[in-house]
This record gives structure tokens, C-alpha cells and sequence, in this order.
């Protein structure tokens, strides 16, 4: 039998009646859990955590509002989160702005614009849509609420520095409900193209996994060029082989479900860097296998497997058949109680 057609063997119909019931009580138990895990590592409720966070007192001006940041959250490649506060409110908010390097380089301003947009546009419960935005002149910003939480890798790593890590069944239900937004996007023609362990932030209070970072996102109906600028920043570690190997490959599904694919190993392996080097990711991709650790329990193995494959052909085709496909597992792994 050829691998992919082990791969058709390997999908499984969606759960109806009893066995779905049955499968919604377990992940209802363990998304608990993992939440009530959650909530216990950030720390009290009422205060946003400013571990090792630099104070800011930058002002941004909308039509809709002024917002005084407190504190530098995150800097990354394109932009600078901070945690602000609106006039008057008590509430916080968290403030995404464009560097101003970015501002007259091509196409910055309108994937940044975009960015906005698509939140907006699509409304779901994992998906963070911005409660305010300014795209004018000197200031490009968006406003989100703020939401308490841990990234996933945050998560994994301050559990592993306690001695903890996630069990097989855990790290399945967590792929489970980051696979439904996922699916979500794929119905309405959306590449997230940045998919990543930091970008999934474990919410307990609102008991629910948030898909960050819409920043490469491309509604990718009617659309013909959907490769990656030279400008783009992309963790290598992330990086589906085909999309430097081929000139003419694209970002696409089967890319997307690599990257989640590396998200899970992660999970196991919090502190793994694939790649330190560009060099080093050069040299990988003259013979490109994702070799899957003994840090992964055995049952996972076919799961990632039909995920990592360096063949593109070699994966699972669509989120939905990943989704299906953990649904099974997790029922299976609620079976041996």
C-alpha cells in the first residue's frame, strides 16, 4: 500500500449521536482542566501580567478614542503590541502599531490594513475582532479587547519548568479546537500563513483557544499570487520544505496543516529550535524530514505523520479531515478512560 493511500485509509467519518455526545463530555472535561491549568500559571484574575514588561506611556489618538499605553507588551518584526488603557475606563486594551520603518516600505501599510479587515469581517468565538482602528498618516494602530491568557508555548513551557507537561489526550483536544477555527477559515477561502505556537493564546476565562496574529492572512478566493515577499517575516522552524524548494509553490493548505503539524511536536518538545540558522535550514532542506522524537507518545505518531510529511501530497488534505481525525483519537483515548 502507497503512503498516500494509507493516508485515505487514515480519515475516518465525523462522530454522530452517542459517540459524538460521548466525545463532547470529554473535551468538555479536559478543556477544563487545561483552562483551570491555565488560569492557576498567570496568576490573580484581576491584574494583567506585567512580568518583565516595559513601562510605556505612548498616547494613540483615534476618531473613536485616546488610549494611554502602560506597558510594551510585545515587539515584533512588523509591529509593537502594548497594553493601554481607553480614556476613562478601567478596562484594558491591547494595542497593535506599525513600526514606523515598515511605513514606506511596499505593501506594509495595506497587509496591515487588511490584517484589520479580516477580523473584522469574520466573526468567530476564537477569532479576536478589533474594537477600534486608525490608519492615518504617522499612525496605523489597531485595538483589541484584552483578553487574560497564555500563549501555548508560554503554557507548555512554564508547565514543563514545574516538571508538568501535557498528556497525549490533552495535546490531541488542544489540536481539536485549534483545528475547528482553522476549519472555519478554510470554508471561507483564508490563509492564515502564520501559524505558529505563539499565536494560539489559552484563554480560561473565556475557556477558549484565540488565533492571534492575522498579519500574512490572505482571503485567497479570486486570488492568483499568494507567495510569501522576501520581506515577510516567517519562523523557519514553521516553514512547509515546499514553499523554498519550489518557485512555483504557494502557500496552501497543506502548508498550513505542516505548520500545526510542527505546533504539536512543539508541544512535547517546548524548547525545540529546528532551525538556529538560515544555514541550518538551507542544509535541512537537501534531504527534508521532520523526524518525529521519542518525546511524542507512540498513538500520535500516524496523527503527525499524515501533518509533517515533507511531501506535500503525503498530507492530510483539509482541516476538516485533521479534525475528524483527532475526534476519533480523543474518543479512543476517552474509551481507555
Amino acid at each position: 500500500m502507497s503512503r498516500l493511500d494509507a493516508l485515505r485509509e487514515f480519515s475516518p467519518q465525523p462522530l454522530r449521536g452517542d459517540e459524538l455526545r460521548r466525545l463532547l463530555t470529554k473535551i468538555a472535561l479536559r478543556q477544563g482542566k487545561i483552562m483551570r491549568e491555565v488560569g492557576r500559571l498567570y496568576g490573580p484574575k484581576q491584574l494583567p501580567r506585567y512580568r518583565n514588561i516595559p513601562n510605556s506611556r505612548e498616547v494613540f489618538h483615534s476618531q473613536n478614542g485616546i488610549y494611554t499605553a502602560t506597558h510594551l507588551f510585545d515587539s515584533g518584526g512588523v509591529a509593537d503590541v502594548f497594553l493601554a488603557y481607553g480614556q476613562g475606563s478601567t478596562q484594558p486594551v491591547i494595542v497593535k502599531k506599525l513600526k514606523a520603518e515598515h511605513f514606506r516600505k511596499p505593501g506594509f501599510k495595506e497587509r496591515f490594513i487588511k490584517e484589520a479587515e479580516i477580523q473584522a469581517k469574520y466573526k468567530h468565538k476564537n477569532i479576536l475582532s478589533p474594537i477600534d482602528t486608525c490608519f492615518n498618516g504617522a499612525d496605523y494602530f489597531i485595538v483589541f479587547p484584552f483578553i487574560r491568557g497564555l500563549s501555548l508555548a508560554d503554557f507548555v513551557i512554564e508547565l514543563a519548568n514545574e516538571g508538568g507537561k501535557l498528556t497525549a489526550s490533552e495535546a490531541v483536544t488542544i489540536v481539536l479546537l485549534i483545528s475547528g477555527v482553522l476549519v472555519a477559515l478554510e470554508d471561507k477561502g483564508i490563509l492564515h500563513r502564520d501559524l505558529k505556537f505563539d499565536n494560539f493564546m489559552l484563554a480560561p476565562d473565556e475557556g477558549r483557544i484565540i488565533l492571534l496574529d492575522f498579519g500574512l492572512a490572505k482571503e485567497t478566493v479570486g486570488l492568483t499570487n499568494l507567495s510569501l515577499s522576501a520581506e515577510t517575516f516567517v519562523n523557519l522552524d514553521y516553514l512547509a520544505p515546499e514553499l523554498v524548494l519550489s518557485s512555483s509553490a504557494v502557500p496552501n493548505i497543506q502548508s498550513e496543516i505542516f505548520a500545526l503539524g510542527i505546533t504539536l511536536i512543539k508541544m512535547f518538545n517546548p524548547l525545540l529550535v529546528r532551525f538556529k540558522t538560515e544555514e541550518e535550514f538551507v542544509s535541512w532542506l537537501q534531504n527534508p524530514i521532520v523526524k518525529i522524537s521519542d518525546d511524542i507518545p507512540r498513538s500520535l505518531c500516524p496523527l503527525l505523520e499524515a501533518m509533517v510529511a515533507c511531501n506535500p501530497q503525503q498530507r492530510f488534505w483539509s482541516f476538516r479531515q485533521v479534525n475528524v481525525v483527532c475526534q476519533h483519537l480523543l474518543l479512543k483515548y476517552a474509551d481507555r478512560g
